[in-house]
């Protein structure tokens, strides 16, 4: 994907899986390559202050439970990618991270275009069971996985379905997200907020970064990128870099 046709004005849409641990890198490096003179992402501006203002004290918290039940039990927690997955939880996106240097250095547009409302639900009802002893235990039942390993199998399974070669599997994630109201919900505003932004440049690009499930087409779940299709938005998968077919 030549970085010189991507610099006109126009709108290219960015997935990646959330926990990647290398993804600030990929996502820097694709950003460079770019130029966007607009970068969105897929957090919300509540998602984000809470995380800034509590998450390093929650953060402690959790890894606090987490070593206790992990030595109770005799196990070394570092090892299961599940407890690392749900740290992540809890930081400032590497999407955000990356964007927000990428803006302070060259001057380019960042903002964050999720729903505040869905996030504070979120936070408020389910962080706790995520973070409680109990899931932790559970967690630590399972057999440990590799948190790198998982992240390329996903890619490799995004990189079927965005491609169209997903069979089943496609219908399956479909009907899953159509099905889904709290997600109607947030891709319709997070491709109104997209798309005012995209409105408002004068010239350049508008990237937008965010897993990867919001750019799968076709689908009859009225998904991020095929809502903005009228936009003629591209994607591209982090895991690549490359560009992927209408």
């Amino acid at each position: 994907m030549a970085a010189t046709g991507l610099r006109g004005k126009g709108l290219l849409l960015v997935g990646t899986v959330h926990r990647d641990p290398d993804g600030a890198g990929k996502l820097r490096r694709l950003l460079e390559k770019v130029r966007p003179a607009a970068v969105t992402v897929e957090l919300s501006p509540y998602g984000l202050w809470y995380r800034q203002r509590y998450g390093r004290r929650q953060a402690r918290i959790v890894q606090a439970r987490v070593k206790k039940l992990a030595e109770a039990l005799g196990k070394c927690w570092r090892a299961w990618g599940q407890i690392q997955a749900m740290l992540v939880q809890i930081e400032v996106p590497f999407e955000y991270e990356a964007a927000e240097k990428y803006g302070h250095d060259y001057g380019a547009i960042i903002q964050c275009v999720d729903s505040s409302e869905w996030s504070r639900r979120l936070i408020s009802s389910q962080w706790p069971q995520l973070f409680s002893s109990r899931n932790i235990e559970a967690l630590l039942s399972e057999e440990p996985e590799d948190m790198p390993s998982k992240v390329r199998q996903e890619y490799h399974l995004a990189g079927k379905l965005l491609n169209g070669q997903g069979g089943p599997l496609s219908y399956f994630y479909s009907r899953g997200c159509q099905a889904d109201s709290t997600w109607q919900e947030r891709e319709a505003r997070m491709a109104a907020a997209v798309e005012l932004v995209f409105r408002q440049l004068n010239s350049g690009c508008l990237l937008h970064v965010g897993g990867w499930e919001h750019l799968l087409h076709p689908t009859a779940a009225d998904t991020l990128y095929e809502r903005l299709l009228h936009l003629e938005p591209r994607r591209v998968l982090l895991s690549t870099g490359e560009e992927l077919p209408a």
